[in-house]
């Protein structure tokens, strides 16, 4: 366990991606994001205690930013710069902050 480099992650994408595909609304999903940031500090914590001493945690990358979203929300408000989510992009940035 010493000499491995331990990823985890993407961890976090699939808890917010079920209720958007569920027709949640971001104030329904928002508030879950400290329980997912506990879950993945769990996770890493186990590691260390069984012997990991290199752990890589990565965040999301922006969803807001993919096919199946942008297809899902057409009429919402986009970045003019990249045609993105703002709305989602700012729930991922939360995300990645707390992590």
């Amino acid at each position: 366990m010493e000499s491995s480099l331990f990823l985890v992650g993407e961890i976090g994408a699939n808890d917010y991606n079920h209720p958007f595909s569920r027709n949640k609304t971001l104030e329904w999903v928002r508030p879950l994001v400290p329980q997912v940031i506990s879950s993945i500090a769990l996770s890493i914590k186990a590691l260390i205690e069984l012997g990991a001493k290199t752990v890589y945690v990565p965040g999301i990358f922006p969803l807001g930013c993919t096919p199946q979203y942008l297809a899902l929300f057409p009429g919402d408000d986009r970045d003019p710069a990249t045609g993105c989510l703002r709305w989602l992009n700012d729930l991922i940035l939360i995300h990645n902050h707390m992590l």
